[in-house]
């Protein structure tokens, strides 16, 4: 039911920009596809994961994210453009999909999607990319519009925090303490 978003009166306000134009279904094709992003960054940085194997189906693909994501996209890889200016007028494309609708189109259920591509911060060294205690992991415990009781909710505090310094080598990807 998660798709319904793009019809209801306030789509606009979950980024269904593009709803006027027809839906990419997950087929691959060599039509021109425009992948968009939608929502928040962390929503984004999730489902940045499919669109290696969405170029894989589709050879004329054209990610649109948002300005702050364009060097994580690169760095990591991943050609991007930022959302801004002319939009839709700016990009050439026949058919298009919100990035947060790709597990459905690709069929996330009948497939292995163990994250296997990483994405590298344009940021991280050699040296800051080597883990001292146990795995890397890039956190985010704060969202950029924690106003609301349900954004506020989803916050960790510090002692949630703590414990799992211990067990795991943490890179923070908090916007306000990126750097470069």
């Amino acid at each position: 039911l998660y798709e319904l978003r793009h019809y209801m009166k306030n789509a606009a306000a979950f980024g269904s920009r593009y709803r006027n134009r027809p839906m990419w279904d997950g087929k691959p094709t060599c039509a021109r596809v425009l992948i968009w992003a939608a929502q928040g960054f962390g929503d984004c940085i999730q489902m940045l994961r499919f669109v290696r194997e969405v170029r894989r189906r589709c050879p004329n693909v054209v990610l649109e994210v948002q300005p702050e994501l364009v060097r994580l996209c690169m760095a990591s890889g991943i050609e991007a453009r930022p959302v801004g200016g002319l939009q839709a007028e700016r990009w050439d494309f026949d058919i298009q999909c919100s990035l947060l609708s790709l597990p459905l189109v690709l069929d996330v259920q009948a497939i292995n999607w163990l994250m296997k591509d990483r994405l590298r911060a344009p940021w991280l060294t050699e040296n800051l990319a080597r883990a001292n205690n146990g795995p890397r992991v890039g956190l985010c415990w704060k969202s950029s519009s924690s106003t609301t009781p349900e954004r506020i909710a989803r916050q960790m505090t510090d002692e949630q925090i703590k414990p799992l310094t211990q067990r795991f080598d943490f890179v923070s990807l908090q916007r306000e303490h990126m750097t470069g």
